[in-house]
């Protein structure tokens, strides 16, 4: 009796399966484009970092060239006024601002008043810019 279910389990028939239905097949014979080659491009220069731009230097050029119509603002008060400039694309300035200690009204009234007056435009901006400047009331400077 061993030996009979010993042979059962050992050659039993297998249950049918239902053969999977698939649809039509493509090809064997279709194969995929060949990959295309490029021309690796010469190399270019290094970036600019972007605080580097030569509009940024020509508006500071042009601002040392009038900075020396602030000078009767300070009547030797002070040697130095830090200053945020704003300007406009145009050329055109926005907004003075003094950054460091507060000079007097008089004094802080008058740089304004004649810093507002400034126009950049024969330099051509990307863009609105900001400008921190320290200008220098000493003689000789």
């Amino acid at each position: 009796m061993a030996l009979a279910a010993l042979a059962f389990f050992l050659f039993r028939p297998e249950p049918e399966t239902a053969a999977p239905v698939q649809g039509p097949r493509p090809p064997a014979t279709a194969s995929l484009p060949e990959k295309q080659t490029r021309a690796v491009p010469p190399p270019t220069r290094p970036p600019v970092p972007k605080t580097y731009t030569p509009a940024r230097d020509a508006l500071l050029a042009a601002v040392r060239e009038r900075a020396s119509t602030l000078r009767d603002c300070a009547a030797g008060a002070f040697t130095r006024l830090p200053l945020r400039l704003h300007v406009a694309r145009t050329g055109v300035m926005r907004s003075v601002d003094i950054t460091g200690d507060a000079p007097p009204a008089a004094v802080a009234s008058c740089v304004r008043k004649k810093a507002m007056t400034w126009k950049f435009d024969q330099i051509q901006l990307p863009s609105d810019m900001e400008l921190l400047v320290a200008i220098s009331f000493a003689p000789g400077a």
